[in-house]
């Protein structure tokens, strides 16, 4: 057995000596991938897509629609240059974790470019919208928990919050959140 493996690591080293046929060696060296470089003002907006079903899907699109009139979508989206926002309805759906909503942020630096994937679980927005109405009758919330439309707006621009460069926190994330809520009850 032993001259068995002393005969393999031989064979082994040998092969490993050998030159490498001649046509690896003329082949030319790999180019690197080019670099994307930041966006200008005049470079096309990141194209966004929404995928959802009749019940998703307008949600996801008023949000949209809500951030861009509270001015807040350059700021959060024109490092991008793919964002997918999607819906992923029904109780089997919801993680473990019971997230509201999930984004996978990818900096390449392909010709890809900076991708960003949002993805919301509507079912446990709407237990987590509840379990707030019923603390809040409680008296255990300060403030009055968001309508469903307003809860889609926060939890996009918390998403969207994570999707940078700078990989802000859970509480940065938080704190837009908030201050989202407070733009829209104001106007």
């Amino acid at each position: 057995m032993k001259r068995v493996a002393l005969l393999l690591i031989a064979l082994l080293l040998a092969a490993a000596c050998e030159a490498p046929p001649p046509e690896f060696e003329l082949a030319p060296p790999a180019q690197p991938s080019p670099i994307i470089k930041e966006k200008s003002a005049a470079s096309p907006r990141a194209p966004v897509t929404i995928e959802g079903g009749p019940l998703t899907h307008p949600a996801m699109n008023a949000a949209v629609a809500e951030i861009k009139r509270l001015h807040l979508w350059r700021a959060m989206t024109s490092h991008l240059t793919r964002l997918n926002i999607r819906a992923r309805p029904g109780k089997s759906a919801v993680p473990q974790d019971r997230h509201l909503a999930d984004s996978l942020y990818r900096p390449t630096r392909r010709v890809e470019g900076r991708f960003c994937r949002v993805t919301f679980y509507p079912r446990a927005m709407r237990d987590d919208l509840a379990k707030q109405r019923y603390y809040y009758s409680q008296n255990k919330l300060p403030a009055e928990p968001p309508t469903m439309d307003e809860f889609w707006v926060a939890i996009l621009a918390h998403e969207l919050t994570h999707c940078n460069d700078q990989m802000r926190t859970e509480k940065v994330a938080l704190r837009v959140e908030h201050r989202v809520l407070e733009l829209l009850r104001a106007r």
